[in-house]
């Protein structure tokens, strides 16, 4: 029992030693967190009540969240279709201003508010983007962020610096 209890304290001793840091040897300064991700100047409205960036990019890859905004930062509210017009339209903005172009997105995620309107969307996909056509999924949901909004994209695109 004495050994454990003697163990224990050198464990502890040896612990607190560690930690304080060595007399006269100075400590390494720690190094900011590189985030490794830069955001892309797109040249869409700046949404003041959202804390959020329209593109970001980390290395060769794009990634964008896209809804149907104009340029003067209200949103296109109407037929599903027009809606979709403007987030492709905004899509390509964003993928020029990085430097590429709807041939470049390898994945495109659609949110919907409802299925019945899968074949409108499908129109304006296929004028928007040309075989071979980007990975996709579509996800029904309830509601997005923006009343009577009907429509949002996340893409994904690979563009070599």
């Amino acid at each position: 029992m004495t050994t454990i209890k003697t163990t224990m304290r050198l464990l502890t001793l040896a612990t607190a030693l560690l930690a304080v840091p060595a007399i006269g040897l100075a400590q390494p300064a720690p190094k900011p967190a590189k985030r490794g991700m830069e955001p892309v100047e797109t040249g869409l409205p700046v949404v003041k009540t959202t804390p959020f960036e329209w593109a970001t990019r980390g290395g060769d890859t794009l990634y964008t969240s896209q809804i149907p905004i104009k340029p003067d930062g209200s949103i296109e509210t109407g037929d599903i279709s027009a809606q979709a017009e403007l987030t492709f339209q905004n899509l390509k903005k964003t993928l020029e201003a990085a430097g590429g172009g709807m041939g470049d997105v390898t994945l495109l995620l659609i949110f919907i508010t409802d299925f019945k309107e899968l074949g409108k969307i499908n129109q304006v996909y296929e004028r928007a983007f040309s075989k071979p056509y980007p990975n996709r999924a579509t996800m029904v949901v309830t509601a997005l962020a923006v009343p009577n909004m009907r429509f949002e994209v996340i893409a994904y695109a690979h563009i070599p610096r």
